[in-house]
């Protein structure tokens, strides 16, 4: 049986045993905003493509008729939305290795105020200027403007930083964050001029240029648009205010050494 004394030493944090990775996972803190970002989005997607639409009920997506209606709540939906298991796929696995990168130098924190911003003010961008151009009214959903939100930050603040994606799902391949970053601008304004000279409806793609910009423009402006969640504190200063609390005072022989000067 355990001393008193033993029993205080191995109730401390550091003398517990960690446990299972199931126990780790459940303990708080232990998820990224990405994982959670794909949990919310793949339970979504579940309810939504196989019980909800199955009784004619499409809550998801955007647009301006639906906001326009008073249908406020798809501003959150809509990036956890998407319209088949294939897109679904492609989006969440782009979020997942763009969030490795952003793991070796960001806070949970940031990950979150890009995607929210580049979900929600994409979405915004996309029906405001859908009910001013006509040509270009489309719904919008899915995680793709937070992804383009999280690269238009990337590109701006590593630009030469290396990341890998699996083309086809199969194939990994490695290039620069720059190239990724033109990629993306290219691809979604080639889609805009398209379905401005009459081309078909390009799902998304305006607002993805607007996240894009959210993104770049965030990394010197980082509450761009959004004051209101700066409750999610930089892990950074959390960080650094425990180190500031855990800081070991100086032993009695040091201060004494440190007073006294001998002439």
């Amino acid at each position: 049986m355990l001393s008193p004394k033993e029993m205080s030493i191995y109730s401390r944090d550091y003398m517990r045993d960690p446990g299972s990775p199931l126990d780790r996972l459940r303990q708080p803190g232990r998820w990224s905003p990405i994982g959670w970002i794909i949990v919310i989005s793949v339970t979504w997607f579940v309810v939504d493509y196989f019980f909800l639409r199955s009784h004619g009920l499409d809550l998801g997506f955007l647009s301006w008729d639906t906001l326009k209606s008073g249908q406020v709540w798809r501003l959150l939906s809509h990036p956890f939305t998407h319209e088949v298991p294939f897109t679904a796929l492609f989006s969440l696995l782009v979020l997942f290795f763009i969030g490795r990168l952003f793991g070796a130098f960001a806070d949970s924190g940031l990950i979150l105020r890009l995607f929210i911003a580049g979900a929600l003010l994409g979405g915004v961008a996309q029906v405001a200027v859908s009910a001013i151009i006509p040509p270009l009214s489309a719904p919008i959903l899915g995680a793709g403007t937070g992804v383009a939100a999280m690269i238009g930050y990337l590109g701006r603040k590593v630009p030469f930083e290396q990341i890998r994606l699996l083309l086809f799902f199969v194939i990994p391949v490695t290039f620069k964050v720059r190239t990724l970053f033109t990629v993306i601008l290219c691809l979604n304004a080639v889609l805009v001029i398209w379905q401005l000279t009459g081309g078909p409806v390009a799902t998304g793609a305006l607002g993805n240029l607007a996240a894009l910009g959210i993104g770049f423009l965030m990394v010197k402006h980082p509450s761009l648009g959004f004051p209101a969640i700066r409750i999610l504190r930089d892990e950074a200063s959390t960080t650094s205010a425990k180190k500031q609390r855990k800081r070991k005072p100086l032993k009695k022989g040091s201060v004494a050494k440190h007073r006294f000067h001998p002439r």
